[in-house]
């Protein structure tokens, strides 16, 4: 009998033990998750940011190259406002 309630006591023990392990783990896990979380949406802010760098920088590429067609007909053209100074 007293053999036996030794041994309850001690798998009890064993058994609050575990559990506490395993609250441990799971807060661990229920943080890494918000981690995660967090990191995923940081993420996605930082790609639509990229995303509309590039739109700009292909934006301003494009008036880049109009404006410099643009330029390059005024420069050759009879009514270049440069006329003159290369001659």
């Amino acid at each position: 009998s007293e053999r036996a309630n030794c041994r309850y006591k001690s798998e009890r023990r064993r058994a609050c033990d575990l559990e506490e392990e395993l609250n441990s783990a799971n807060s661990k896990c229920r943080e890494l998750s918000r981690q995660l979380l967090d990191a995923n949406e940081a993420n996605d802010t930082l790609t639509r940011e990229v995303n509309a760098l590039r739109a700009r920088v292909a934006i301003a590429g494009d008036r880049r190259m109009i404006s410099s067609s643009r330029d390059m007909r005024r420069f050759g053209s009879n009514n270049s406002l440069t006329r003159g100074w290369f001659s």
